[in-house]
Order: structure tokens, then sequence, then C-alpha cells
């Protein structure tokens, strides 16, 4: 099983429609371990599971084998306080094992208009980021370690010129 934990990087220079979605606007209520709407606790992403849309995911929590996605703030039971590396809340987007658990990847979405001049995107991530996959336009992209200090973690997909 693989975690990985997300945390978009500031992008204050972002045009067009695509937006620094760095899940601060979540709105989570319930007890650790409860489900909640995407639309409350990830709002602006879409959340999957393998290829099928997610419609709720859970607050505070792991799985223990399967696919999942939860938002965590600094009250996660499993987590220290550290794991939230920028702002309240951080997702963590954890693959599934074999069966009887739900086998498969856990994904975020977004959509929007990157600017044609834009050669990376910045994100924040610790974990298990050799497990890690982003794509735009349904390629995946090559990405570069900026760092690799705990204290500052961060990676950058490079978009390949023919996708600009």
């Amino acid at each position: 099983m693989y975690a990985l934990f997300l945390f978009p990087a500031a992008l204050s220079t972002a045009q067009g429609t695509f937006q620094n979605l760095d899940f601060e606007l979540a709105n989570v209520t319930g007890a650790p371990g409860s489900s909640i709407s995407t639309l409350d606790g990830i709002p602006g992403w879409t959340a999957y599971y393998g290829t099928a849309q997610a419609f709720q995911i859970t607050y505070d929590t792991i799985a223990l084998g399967s696919a999942n996605i939860s938002i965590l703030d600094q009250g996660a039971p499993y987590f220290p306080p550290s794991t939230i590396i920028q702002g309240a809340y951080s997702v963590v987007l954890q693959s599934g094992m074999v069966p009887p658990f739900m086998p498969g990847p856990a994904a975020i979405a977004q959509t929007g208009t990157v600017p044609a001049t834009s050669l990376s995107l910045q994100f924040l991530a610790q974990g298990a980021t050799t497990a890690l996959r982003v794509s735009f336009n349904d390629h995946n992209l090559s990405l570069v370690p900026l760092s690799s200090s705990p204290a500052e973690p961060s990676m950058v997909p490079i978009f390949p010129r023919t996708l600009a």
C-alpha cells in the first residue's frame, strides 16, 4: 500500500481558469473516520477510485488495504501535526491492494485552462512519491524533484512542449 500526501504549492502567477486549489476551502464536519462529500472535503477537485468518480471521501483517516482519499487536518489521529506542511488541510491518497479490498489507484483532478506559456506546474508531495503520476490532457508528465527535504517537499511535473 502506498500513501501520498499531496499539497499543491502556491501559484502566484496563475492565469486563465487554472487555480491554486490548495484544500483550504474544505468544509469538514463530523468525527474522524466519517465520510464526507467531495464538494465539502475537496471543493474544486474531482475524486476518483480507478476510473470511477467518487462523491464521498473520508475525514482524518487512512485505509488498511482499500483505495482511499481522505482530507486531513491538524487533529488527524493517525498522523502527526507536522503532516500538514502547508495551511490547515492536506489530502492523503492511498492505492488499494488486492481483493477482497478495493484495489486500484486513488486520484484527484481539476479541470481548467493552463496558460500556453506554462512549462511546469509546481506542487508539494510527501510519502511514496515514486508511485505518483501526474498527467495533463491525458499525457503523463515527467516529475522532477526540486527538494528532498521533509521540511520543504516539492516536485515539478514538466509539460512537454508538444502539450503547450
